[in-house]
């Protein structure tokens, strides 16, 4: 089992301890393309470092875009956030450029605490 530790914002953090978000989605970079169903995500919230959450990996899918990575989970994960779907995508963007996001897709693990 693999284990990997990636930063999330804290009210990202708080949907999946209230058992609301169910999915992370990231950047498809070569690493991530490593981690299996099974292996371990380490969730840091990137304003308290002691504030953490451990995740294990029920499914991974590829998109090759936001839209298509957030179009069938975004009302239940991102539940109370935000108003629709444009929101969250400018949301998104500014984790990633397109550049970014063009070259290497982004990655849904499904995920359970």
């Amino acid at each position: 089992m693999k284990r990997m530790t990636m930063k999330i914002k804290p009210c990202f953090l708080e949907l999946i301890k209230a058992g609301k978000k169910k999915h992370e989605y990231r950047l498809n970079t070569p690493d991530r393309r490593n981690l299996s169903i099974g292996d371990q995500i380490i969730l840091v919230s990137n304003e308290n470092p002691k504030d953490t959450l451990v995740v294990t990996i029920t499914d991974i899918s590829m998109h090759p875009n936001w839209v298509d990575a957030l179009k069938d989970f975004w009302k239940e994960d991102f539940d109370g956030l935000f108003d629709n779907l444009d929101d969250l995508i400018h949301e998104c963007n500014k984790f990633y450029s397109p550049e970014q996001v063009k070259e290497y897709g982004i990655v849904r693990f499904g995920i359970k605490v």
